[in-house]
């Protein structure tokens, strides 16, 4: 309401009379803003059609290889339901990008750490692979990483989150780990020599 003053035609007391009238305030819609107008962000309420717009912000992917990382287990070699169970965690968890580029990140990271880096063999070993576990029936030799762990039945992402806890966090099931495997190693000729005839004497029985 608003009040305003208003004259009346007759005297009251001798004096002009007069009253104050209340009236009902009109409000005029808002127009829109014209073009350089500045606005009041306080007073605007967004539409329908702006709150379905505005989507809950994803995690970066900085964030989300963090969580990836968090699932790492603290020991080596666990046990094989263990290993079933963090691989379908991971699988459920993450997408096959999120995965790939995890190892893409592990695979950079590992590259530059090489880099300056001199081996730890002794100079008489020129090569050495990485113990792998034998063959198994109905499994894919795969890599030094996978060898014994990737099934031809397997899918892609079960495949990719396989190679993901073997290549990046070097984790091994323990059945898999207990079972009979192979090391390659290329040595020098002469060291060879040497251990080929320490062997001789060994393995000749006494007289």
């Amino acid at each position: 309401m608003q009040a305003t003053d208003e004259s009346l035609p007759i005297n009251v007391l001798g004096k002009p009379g007069g009253a104050i009238v209340l009236r009902e305030r009109r409000v005029l819609p808002r127009l829109p803003a014209q073009e350089g107008e500045e606005t009041n962000d306080a007073e605007q309420v967004p539409s329908s059609n702006d709150i379905l717009e505005m989507d809950v912000v994803g995690p970066s992917m900085a964030d989300t290889l963090h969580n990836i990382d968090e699932l790492r287990p603290g020991d080596a070699i666990i046990s094989a339901n263990a290993f079933k169970s963090l691989r379908k965690k991971l699988q459920k968890g993450f997408t096959s990008q999120q995965l790939s580029s995890y190892i893409h990140n592990h695979r950079s990271i590992s590259q530059q750490g090489k880099q300056g880096v001199r081996s730890a063999s002794p100079p008489w070993v020129l090569e050495k692979h990485p113990w792998v576990p034998g063959v198994v029936a109905g499994r894919d030799e795969g890599d030094v990483f996978t060898r014994g762990y990737i099934t031809k039945s397997m899918r892609p992402k079960e495949k990719l989150v396989t190679r993901l806890m073997r290549e990046c966090w070097g984790v091994s099931s323990q059945t898999v780990a207990g079972a009979p495997g192979r090391l390659d190693v290329k040595l020098n000729e002469t060291e060879f020599n040497l251990l080929l005839r320490t062997l001789h004497l060994l393995c000749t029985p006494c007289l």
